[in-house]
């Protein structure tokens, strides 16, 4: 028996025996209230408690912060679905732009999709999928930058001046073949 339990059990045993003294004085009806309320209610208030529940019953003594603790809970829930929501419609709509070969739910366009499977899953398996959508997107940007058009051709830099892929600037076609054949590539006219 915990402390607190202890202390109830004294306090109502107090409480009784004051209440079985008290008996023969408060157990008559008084004539001029038409009071039907004797010792019994005094007994069964303190015995109680405030909030009508006995205390020693498992009754939760605080039930609104049970409902905070479940609505923060939920709070959290629900903002971590939406982060996770609007982090892989954006991370599919950036796969499908750039034209990466990806296909099933975790490339899904849709929000409300992501949203309510994110709302039953543990953060370790949002994070995961998260990841594993980031290591393919990544992937797909290296190839698309190795398989591009500039791989081979000098392009502007936007400055005026031209640039092959590796910023090696050249101002005629002659240094530009220099640059290649100096790296081990041969240069493809156009």
């Amino acid at each position: 028996m915990n402390r607190q339990t202890a202390y109830s059990f004294s306090r109502a045993a107090l409480l009784a025996s004051a209440a079985l003294f008290a008996l023969p004085a408060w157990s008559a009806p008084k004539a001029d209230t038409h009071e039907e309320f004797g010792p019994e209610w005094l007994v069964t208030s303190l015995l109680l408690g405030a909030n009508g529940h006995d205390r020693d019953a498992g009754w939760d003594r605080r039930p609104h912060r049970r409902d905070e603790r479940w609505g923060r809970r939920h709070d959290r829930r629900s903002h971590r679905a939406r982060e996770y929501a609007s982090q892989a419609t954006a991370q599919a709509h950036s796969a499908h732009r750039r034209g990466c070969r990806v296909s099933g739910p975790r490339w899904s366009l849709d929000w409300d999709a992501h949203y309510r499977w994110a709302l039953d899953a543990r953060p370790r398996e949002l994070d995961r999928e998260t990841n594993r959508r980031s290591e393919r997107l990544n992937r797909c940007r290296l190839n698309q930058r190795y398989y591009s058009r500039d791989r081979w051709h000098d392009h502007d830099d936007g400055r005026g001046g031209r640039h092959d892929r590796h910023g090696h600037g050249h101002h005629n076609r002659d240094d530009h073949r220099y640059d290649q054949r100096r790296h081990g590539r041969r240069h493809r006219d156009g």
